[in-house]
C-alpha cells in the first residue's frame, strides 16, 4: 500500500505524469530490447553496482582495521579480509558492466562461518560480531556480501 501511495505522490508531483510514464516505459523497453549495458537503465545499474562495491570495500577495510585494534578479535579481522578478497573478485568479474560474469562469480557463494573465538569478554565478542555483521549484511539494499 505504501508503494501505491508513493507512486501516486510521485505522479502527482510531476508536471506531465503521462509523459513521465512514457519516458519510464521507453527506458525499460530500451533496456529489454537491446544491450543492457548500452541502455540508460543499464548504465545507471552499472554505476549503482560499482558504487556498491566501493562502499562495501570501504566498510570491509574499516571493519578489519577496527577489529585488528580490538584485543583478541584478530580472527574476526582475518575473516573480514577473506570477505574483502571475495568482494574484489566479484568486482573484477563485473569489470565495466559484465552482468553475466558477475552472476557466475556470485552463483553458489556461501557465506563462510564466522570463526569461534573462545575466552573473550562477551561484550567484546558482541561488539566484534556487530562490526562483522555490518559488512555481511550491509544496508539491506544490495550492498552486502
Amino acid at each position: 500500500m505504501n508503494r501505491v501511495i508513493r507512486t501516486h505522490d510521485l505522479l502527482s508531483s510531476t508536471l506531465d505524469p503521462k509523459g513521465w510514464i512514457n519516458r519510464a516505459m521507453n527506458r525499460i523497453l530500451s533496456a529489454q530490447d537491446g544491450d543492457l549495458r548500452q541502455s540508460d537503465v543499464g548504465k545507471e545499474l552499472i554505476q549503482l553496482i560499482t558504487r556498491g562495491f566501493g562502499d562495501l570495500k570501504r566498510r570491509a577495510i574499516h571493519a578489519s582495521e577496527r577489529l585488528s585494534e580490538m584485543n583478541g578479535l584478530d580472527h574476526y579481522a582475518e575473516y573480514i579480509n577473506e570477505l574483502l578478497v571475495v568482494i574484489q573478485d566479484w568486482e573484477a568479474h563485473f569489470g565495466d558492466g559484465d552482468f553475466d560474469a558477475l552472476s557466475q562469480a556470485v552463483h553458489g557463494f556461501e557465506m563462510p562461518k564466522l570463526p569461534t573465538v573462545r575466552g573473550l569478554d562477551e561484550e567484546l565478542r558482541e561488539a566484534g560480531k556487530a562490526i562483522v555483521e555490518n559488512v555481511r549484511k550491509g544496508d539491506e539494499v544490495g550492498c552486502a556480501v
